[in-house]
């Protein structure tokens, strides 16, 4: 069992916008660049990111083997509503009544206990209308890192340019976590979802 995407979130940014302000990502084509915004969102939030927040607004669906005692908690938070609580019981899917259950805040509880029932699908919505600026800068940042990854060799140590200089890079071990990831890191801290 575990969480499934139904409804994927709207890209939190067009080209357009990540290329504003951010020099580094003006000569990138829009289509890499919108490829580039999805894999930094993903990278950050989502069932796949490591904030444990929905970033967009989107639709999930928590699947557990039968219903557990008590309330459910709802993985990626902020839950913007309840869609559904789907179960099996005598061979047969059942949708429960939503006058039957009630969210609050990141989980959601049965009025009068839950019913006797195998694969149990409940659907909701999660995410931010708007996405923060915060959350918007943080994957602006994550992405002009990776662009600036494009064509360079990572295991470069000096570049010399006759004429020019050279410019020296740091590739030990301490280096590979760059300034911007843990800018990235920083920013978003405070909105961590830590699961116990």
């Amino acid at each position: 069992m575990g969480l499934v995407v139904i409804t994927a979130p709207a890209p939190l940014m067009t080209a357009v916008q990540a290329q504003a302000g951010m020099p580094a990502l003006a000569d990138l084509d829009s289509g890499v660049l919108d490829d580039l915004i999805a894999a930094a969102a993903e990278e950050i939030g989502g069932p796949t990111g490591w904030l444990g927040r929905s970033l967009g607004v989107q639709t999930l669906e928590l699947r557990l083997p039968a219903f557990p005692c008590g309330r459910i908690a709802l993985p990626l938070v902020p839950i913007v509503e309840m869609v559904s609580v789907t179960y099996t019981a005598g061979g047969s899917d059942v949708v429960m009544p939503g006058t039957d259950y009630e969210l609050r805040t990141d989980c959601v509880a049965s009025k009068n206990g839950w019913p006797s029932g195998c694969n149990v699908r409940i659907q909701y919505t999660a995410g931010y209308n708007p996405v923060p600026a915060i959350i918007k800068t943080a994957v602006k940042l994550r992405v002009g890192e990776i662009a600036m990854q494009f064509g360079r060799d990572a295991t470069l140590k000096k570049e010399v340019v006759e004429g020019v200089g050279s410019f020296e890079y740091d590739v030990s071990a301490d280096a590979k976590r760059s300034a911007t990831s843990r800018a990235v890191e920083a920013l978003l801290g405070g909105l961590r979802v830590l699961t116990v």
